[in-house]
């Protein structure tokens, strides 16, 4: 099993455990609301208990929804079963706004009746727990629906909330039922109906959208752009996409590297991406980088040089140890810019090499034509995706016939350094 399937059997695990924990207080709610509700005479109680018995079902539900998404990817679901979630989701909202309705109509009815209850210190107190637990229970469905990104858990987090207002409004109605204080009952559920309707219909939108793979939060886009503008080899990028499939998303770009990489630097890079975004981006449970190549069309250039002559200049057989450097801008192998710098690290007695080689590669080069490298020198340059051609032929002495001999092709690149030293 990959880290990523571990790591997706790891989320749903949690959804799985949030909803078990909520599930187990629904129970316990609803069998001392119903208890007590019936040995009180309090209908309202009674009509909680009910409420929370549906919160159970709801939890049932969501626990077989996040176990359904859990399942492995078949030849049949090559994508896996994680918008079972949203489906799930879906589905509950419809029912929790249909019972909104249902709700409002009893608030109704009850402004024009005056409810009646024998004892009510025992319905009163309940109702107090019930305010509690399903307060911690509804921020911990959040907190948990926030990190593993469910939109299920999130949801099961607003019903919780629900009734929290529900206990309150049943305890305001046992305390007026006590004072034979009519109209209050009714008036808040009607108010709070209208509420928990609106809550539906949103969930009901957000889930349809997760079903048509709707793109997630800007901050995922934005997350992902800084890691593509900070990978160095990745010279331009387009076409990201990110859909969201339960509580995971997918998400594909495509970018652009040099077009002389070869494909081994081309899929080091792919992967580095891959993994940045895996570390910021738990959520994601499949990223896809398509390479494309891209040519630069101005290419920075560095040739080590014996003196300054411009393109006169006398190429020197080993870059760590030469005079002067000659830099220069090309734009479709023709010459644009150029300027001499004297080497900061000639006097320098070891790694002198080393030490241009981190020089140039702050200087951003792209290529870099040379006699002889060292070993380290070598490896730190390509590492920076700097490309290395070989000036091994006697003629090309100097800096214009090294541009010339470029622009013809007649340069092959290094593939491993000349010298074990620097």
């Amino acid at each position: 099993m990959t880290e990523i399937q571990l790591k997706t059997k790891k989320i749903f695990k949690k959804g799985q455990k949030a909803t078990l924990v909520s599930g187990i207080i629904a129970f316990i709610l609803f069998f001392f609301k119903i208890l007590i509700g019936f040995f009180s005479n309090s209908s309202a109680l009674q009509s909680d208990a009910l409420n929370n018995f549906s919160d159970l079902m709801i939890m049932v539900a969501s626990w077989i929804g996040f176990r359904i998404s859990k399942r492995e990817k078949t030849l049949k679901f090559q994508f896996g079963f994680y918008k079972a979630e949203s489906l799930m989701t879906l589905t509950l909202s419809i029912f929790m706004t249909l019972g909104t309705i249902f709700l409002f109509f009893e608030g109704f009815y009850n402004i024009f009746e005056l409810p009646e209850i024998y004892n009510p210190f025992f319905a009163l107190t309940i109702s107090i727990i019930s305010i509690g637990l399903s307060f911690v229970i509804s921020r911990y469905l959040r907190y948990m629906g926030v990190k593993i990104n469910s939109d299920l858990l999130i949801l099961n987090s607003k019903e919780r909330m629900i009734d929290v207002i529900s206990s309150f409004i049943v305890f305001i109605a046992i305390l007026a039922s006590s004072f034979q204080i009519p109209f209050i009952e009714g008036v808040i559920t009607m108010v709070i109906s209208t509420l928990v309707f609106r809550i539906g219909i949103i969930s009901i939108k957000d889930a349809i959208f997760s079903l048509m793979d709707v793109s997630p939060s800007k901050k995922f886009d934005e997350s992902i752009k800084e890691i593509l503008n900070e990978i160095e080899g990745v010279d331009d990028f387009k076409d990201l996409k990110l859909r969201k499939s339960g509580s995971l998303i997918f998400g594909e770009v495509k970018i652009n590297v040099r077009k002389t990489i070869n494909v081994d630097k081309a899929h080091e890079i792919s992967e580095k991406i891959e993994s940045q975004i895996y570390k910021i981006i738990p959520q994601i449970e499949s990223f896809m980088v398509y390479i494309e190549p891209s040519e630069k069309k101005l290419i920075k250039i560095v040739i080590p040089i014996k003196n300054k002559k411009d393109l006169n200049s006398e190429i020197v057989e080993h870059f760590g140890r030469a005079n002067f450097f000659f830099l220069g801008n090309i734009e479709n192998y023709i010459l644009k810019e150029s300027e001499i710098l004297k080497n900061p690290f000639i006097d320098k007695k070891i790694r002198a090499g080393l030490s241009v080689a981190k020089f140039f590669i702050q200087k951003e080069i792209d290529i870099l034509f040379t006699m002889q490298i060292g070993e380290i020198s070598y490896h730190l340059l390509r590492d920076h995706l700097v490309d290395i051609y070989s000036l091994n032929k006697l003629s090309v002495n100097t800096v214009e016939k090294v541009l010339n001999e470029y622009q013809k092709g007649n340069l092959s690149k290094l593939l491993k350094p000349t010298r074990e030293k620097d």
